[in-house]
């Protein structure tokens, strides 16, 4: 059985990120999402305590 197909949400109403549910409209989404890959990227922990406050990744050091 096929799902429902639902028309298209209006274009800042808020939606569920795939990634972490939260509700997020239309002009953040963007950067809330930019964050995911951002924090991915620097393997940084989703669920860890300080993934949102900014500052909070550290860089990996580079060698001498």
């Amino acid at each position: 059985m096929l799902p429902s197909i639902s028309p298209p949400s209006a274009a800042n109403a808020p939606q569920a990120c795939r990634v972490c549910r939260r509700q997020i409209s239309g002009p953040d989404r963007q950067n809330h999402m930019g964050g995911h890959i951002i924090r991915a990227l620097r393997g940084v922990d989703e669920h860890s305590e300080n993934a949102d406050m900014p500052g909070s990744v550290m860089l990996p050091l580079l060698p001498i």
